[in-house]
């Protein structure tokens, strides 16, 4: 579960990115990329499910690739926290 303060501080994030980054308009693939990586950081299911949307997947291999990378990803972070403890 994403906590209440989590999903404000990552809405802060991108708010501040794109303020940072733009002065008028924002492009929707702009924002999709930065919610995108938001997610990404907050809950991989989430992140899975908006960037097959988002990214209009039309085969299952698409849908294989981006959970391969969260899984290799999640991997990694598993490894790395147990290196640092």
């Amino acid at each position: 579960p994403v906590s209440r303060e989590q999903l404000f501080d990552s809405i802060a994030r991108i708010e501040r990115k794109l303020f940072d980054a733009f002065e008028q308009e924002v492009s929707t693939v702009e924002i999709g990329e930065l919610v995108m990586d938001e997610l990404y950081r907050l809950d991989s299911i989430a992140y899975i499910r908006y960037a097959s949307v988002y990214r209009e997947f039309d085969c299952p291999q698409q849908f294989a690739e981006i959970v391969r990378r969260v899984q290799k990803d999640n991997s990694r972070r598993t490894e790395k926290a147990k290196v640092s403890t």
